[in-house]
């Protein structure tokens, strides 16, 4: 199973304006959901942030983290490609200072 933000190197400055975000943290619908192969998830963080997005299986235990440290503020893309993850159905949350959000994605092999 592997993970990585899209456009997004550690250490890596942007040399252009950031957009304009929302007061908020959003964590959007995964896509395509269901997935069989790779499938993406976008989140917004209003302020630079230690953060942790990770997939929880329907009883609530962790199977993966598909992200996790210090993220920039901004709009950001995640490629999750899950391997040998069995179908089901999973939830993927993301961890913030000040709050935790979640959302449900299907997986058929």
């Amino acid at each position: 199973m592997s993970a990585s933000l899209v456009g997004f190197q550690e250490g890596e400055q942007p040399d252009f304006p950031e957009p304009p975000v929302n007061d908020s943290v959003e964590l959007f619908q995964n896509y395509p959901n269901p997935f069989t192969q790779t499938t993406s998830i976008e989140f917004s963080l209003p302020e630079d942030a230690e953060i942790e997005i990770s997939l929880h299986d329907i009883l609530g235990r962790k199977v993966d983290i598909l992200h996790s440290g210090y993220t920039p503020a901004g709009l950001h893309t995640l490629e999750y490609d899950p391997g040998d993850l069995a179908s089901g159905i999973y939830f993927y949350r993301l961890a913030y200072p000040g709050g935790v959000t979640s959302r449900r994605m299907t997986r058929l092999r």
